[in-house]
């Protein structure tokens, strides 16, 4: 029995060994009078340098070397008063690569409560420590930029105003937002919104400091802050820099940008003595420079609190009458100057305001296009516009090109084709009676220009240009695009009677109308002696009160009915 009993805990004291030696944590065991090694599991030897069987009966002072012994003296130290002690250290092996351990030391208690010797526990944490680290980056950093997050950057700046009080000096917060950014993502993609703020990110920090801040606030909302300057022009300075930087062109996707940005500025202690209220007041001005026409860098003032207040409730009244359908189409007949033939109509939109009645669009579309809103409203236009011809078509009403204005937002979108050709497939539409009027400005980039107005030429769309003669335009290339029409601006037709300026202006695009084999309209004609001198000088067609007011869908059925 008692041989047994012998064999029984041989076996066990084996197997227990054998365990030490598979589980992944380092085990050793001192005795406490010299901390001499009286067990260790292979890991705890190898890590050590040495064999399971050469480590024991040595002082941890000879195993670890005497660098190692001062960090581990005072916590063995500690261990042999009874106290349990736990500590990181960090090591470098010797193919140089570093880890993280984790050290415990727990007293092993007699009966009487001294002190026989010390367990040594060391996990490796290293991949703990990784994942740790990472957490708190993603906590304080944004993914897409690696610039710190709000929480982060508010607690810097906190730190930053306490240092600025001490040294009575100057702080700023800047608040950046890119304009039409949305336009960006839908236009080429999420991927290409991406790289630009990833661009936009890494030019602010080029005009930055050292000591200075920036960070992403999500979406394309960036935060700055200037840190220790002596006067407001320094801010102002930095602030126009930040500008011409951030719309410096850039490639993406084989396409030219130019990321246009306001920014909004607070100054300490001028505008607020708290990180909050400075960050608050940063976007106030912000919403300012946006009102005032965006790509521009507004400061804090007092008022700018009641024009942000009116701007935000005016978006969003605006964005109230797309939901509501407050918006609506009024048609002004077209006619031909030679014999008063109708033979178009353009949509013009009109908001009909709950309370004040019908609103011109110059009382709202500048707003619209500013708040980025203009996009939508467009939308509306186009889609309502073909619905109606192809409405009053099927009412019987012999088909009329119908003209609708795009807006530079929706030209710049690289699905404009394809909105297009989905409204007429939805509507039935034949792409031949839709005639879209595009300003001279859009004519600049003649790549761009080209490739699109081809694809609508393909669907059978008709190309107007609106306004003639007040843009831009290269007349070197403006037969190599597919336009089919000249409209001559109101403002050339107004004095014609009396200005021989207009009158020469006038002439002049008639002439080349012809030469390049373009229809040309004159817009505004109210009075019968500027209709003869169009006649006289062989203009093609005309609109305004003289040919007849905008007038609502049902009244133009009946119009064109007679």
């Amino acid at each position: 029995m008692t041989e047994a009993l012998v064999h029984g805990a041989a076996a066990r004291e084996s197997v227990l060994l054998a365990l030490a030696d598979k589980i992944p944590e380092l085990i050793a065991y001192y005795e406490a009078r010299e901390l001499r090694c009286v067990f260790a599991n292979k890991g705890y030897a190898q890590a050590n340098g040495c064999s399971a069987e050469s480590i024991v009966g040595k002082t941890v002072r000879e195993i670890v070397g005497e660098d190692a012994w001062r960090v581990i003296e005072p916590h063995a130290a500690q261990a042999l008063r009874g106290e349990k002690a736990e500590y990181l250290r960090d090591l470098r092996l010797p193919g140089g690569e570093g880890r993280v351990i984790e050290v415990h030391l727990d007293p092993h208690l007699g009966g009487r409560g001294e002190v026989l010797g010390i367990f040594v526990l060391i996990t490796d944490v290293t991949r703990h420590q990784l994942a740790e680290a990472r957490i708190q980056y993603l906590a304080h950093h944004d993914m897409l930029t690696g610039l710190p997050n709000r929480a982060y950057v508010t607690e810097r700046l906190s730190a930053i105003l306490a240092l600025a009080r001490r040294h009575r000096s100057m702080a700023a917060v800047m608040s950046i937002d890119l304009d039409d950014f949305k336009a960006v993502n839908d236009t080429l993609g999420h991927h290409s919104g991406d790289t630009l703020l990833k661009l936009t990110a890494s030019r602010i920090r080029q005009v930055l400091r050292e000591a200075d801040m920036v960070s992403r606030l999500g979406s394309d909302e960036f935060l700055v802050i200037l840190a220790d300057f002596s006067a407001s022009d320094d801010a102002a300075l930095v602030a126009e820099k930040m500008l011409q930087t951030i719309s410096a062109p850039v490639v993406i996707e084989g396409r030219e940008l130019r990321a246009q940005a306001s920014i909004g500025v607070s100054v300490f202690p001028r505008d607020g003595d708290s990180a909050e209220e400075l960050i608050a007041r940063a976007d106030i001005a912000l919403h300012a420079a946006k009102a005032e026409g965006r790509g521009r860098s507004r400061f804090y003032a007092p008022g700018a609190i009641d024009a942000t207040a009116d701007a935000l409730a005016r978006e969003s009244r605006l964005r109230e009458a797309l939901q509501r359908a407050e918006f609506v189409l009024y048609y002004q007949p077209q006619l031909c100057v030679a014999d008063q033939r109708l033979v178009g109509v353009e949509a013009l939109l009109r908001w009909r305001h709950p309370q004040r009645g019908l609103a011109d669009p110059s009382e709202f579309i500048e707003f619209a296009e500013t708040h980025g809103l203009i996009g939508e409203i467009g939308q509306y236009v186009l889609r309502e516009a073909c619905r109606q011809s192809k409405a009053w078509q099927d009412a019987g009403l012999a088909p009329l090109p119908i003209a609708v204005n795009v807006s530079a937002a929706q030209f710049q979108r690289r699905d404009l084709v394809a909105e297009v050709a989905r409204v007429l497939e939805d509507t039935g539409l034949e792409g031949r009676w839709l005639e879209l009027e595009l300003t001279e400005s859009m004519l600049l980039d003649k790549d761009v220009v080209g490739e699109a107005l081809a694809g609508l030429r393909a669907l059978g769309v008709r190309i107007a240009i609106d306004d003639f003669g007040t843009g831009y335009s290269s007349l070197s290339y403006l037969n190599q695009l597919p336009v089919d029409k000249l409209k001559i601006d109101r403002s050339f037709i107004d004095d014609l009677g009396v200005d021989a300026d207009e009158r020469a202006i006038a002439i002049a695009i008639i002439n080349l109308a012809k030469t390049l084999k373009l229809t040309v309209l004159a817009e505004g004609v109210e009075r019968q002696e500027q209709l003869e001198f169009l006649r006289a000088h062989g203009c093609d067609e005309y609109q305004g009160y003289l040919a007849g007011a905008p007038l609502a869908a049902e009244e133009f059925g009946a119009f064109v009915r007679g």
